[in-house]
């Protein structure tokens, strides 16, 4: 990996967050953008960047089922939303290109390193704005493992939010069902069940596409 890149986005992104906050802080409150816009612009410009579009409102719809399917409270539900519209900002730290790439399946060990680590990245952002410092528990632990392999300096199991726990399985299923179909993404949520997975939050996820007639959705071309 490019440390050097990584840092330089680490500054910036630091120096974004900061000028962020102050605006936030000096700025007349009826001149502000609600927070929810802000929550907008942010997921909307993630988007522009990977060229998915529409898929913060897909995940932030079947977290929020989930949570619903879980019967989570009204505070969890709302940090779960607010989560998910900025759980990917740090992908600025990594390269266009990789993010445009067709599969991961083809991504170097580099690529892997750059992707992986947007977590921290984005966690160094959002603890410079103080709307949205609650939610840098749930971003840091977005990729952490339920049964711990790999994650060692994050939590592992039920320690592990639960908000970053539905995130995990939703944003790799929304993400699986666009690049190779309904049938696997469904298989890669089973397999991972209990390792990489909250066996709970997956089985809350397959009764939501059970209930919602989404397993009958039509599959993409050339998925069989």
């Amino acid at each position: 990996m490019d440390w050097l890149l990584f840092g330089t986005v680490l500054v910036l992104t630091a120096g974004t967050s900061v000028l962020a906050w102050f605006v936030w802080s000096w700025v007349p409150a009826r001149s502000r953008l609600t927070q929810q816009g802000i929550l907008n612009s942010i997921s909307r410009s993630i988007e522009v960047r990977t060229g998915q579009f529409g898929e913060t409102r897909s995940i932030v719809h079947f977290c929020l089922e989930v949570a619903d399917m879980l019967d989570l409270p009204s505070a969890t539900r709302r940090s779960i939303e607010r989560a998910a519209h900025v759980a990917q900002i740090g992908l600025v730290g990594v390269p266009y290109r990789t993010l445009r790439s067709s599969s991961k399946h083809e991504w170097t060990d580099e690529q892997n390193e750059a992707f992986e680590g947007h977590p921290t990245v984005g966690c160094t952002m959002l603890s410079f704005i103080p709307e949205f410092s609650d939610l840098v528990p749930i971003v840091s632990c977005q990729r952490a493992r339920f049964d711990g392999v790999g994650s060692r300096f994050l939590p592992a199991g039920n320690d592990i939010p639960i908000e970053s726990r539905i995130l995990f399985a939703v944003q790799t299923y929304v993400s699986a069902r666009r690049q190779y179909g309904e049938s696997e993404a469904r298989r890669v949520l089973r397999q991972g069940s209990g390792s990489v997975f909250c066996p709970m939050v997956v089985d809350a996820l397959l009764r939501v596409l059970k209930l919602t007639g989404v397993e009958r959705a039509a599959e993409p071309a050339g998925v069989v």
